[in-house]
């Protein structure tokens, strides 16, 4: 019988506002963007984080690979981490920004990795 191996779970709404407020919030290693205001391109195959932690500490569902030349667009401008918790990990934090998305990242599986095809109907070429 599965039904022992879930829970039920109640959540305040200030704290549901909380999570959802930063649905389309995610960490980037700075050096690996060129900035073009409103829209990132990888410069480099990169990561969308959850968190600033080093990418090989990551699990697969806190992480979203970026191809090389794929643009982001953005909601706001990237801003410098700010969450106390976040600036901490490790003596890298300070090249990572935090990105507020403009759409959802849409992308495709393979093996254990989320793949970034775009955003919306900005899908990558080969792939409309």
């Amino acid at each position: 019988d599965w039904a022992g191996q879930h829970l039920r779970v109640w959540l305040k709404p200030a704290m549901l506002r909380l999570i959802e407020s930063r649905r389309n919030i995610w960490f980037v290693y700075w050096p690996h963007w060129r900035d073009c205001g409103l829209t990132i391109v990888a410069e480099t195959d990169t990561w969308l984080k959850r968190t600033t932690q080093m990418s090989g500490e990551l699990q697969p569902f806190e992480l979203i690979y970026v191809p090389k030349g794929l643009p982001l667009r953005l909601a706001q401008p990237a801003a410098q981490v700010d969450e106390e918790w976040e600036k901490l990990r490790h003596t890298h934090v300070h090249l990572h920004r935090k990105v507020h998305v403009a759409a959802t990242p849409l992308t495709v599986k393979q093996d254990q990795f989320d793949i970034f095809i775009g955003q919306g109907d900005d899908r990558h070429p080969m792939l409309r």
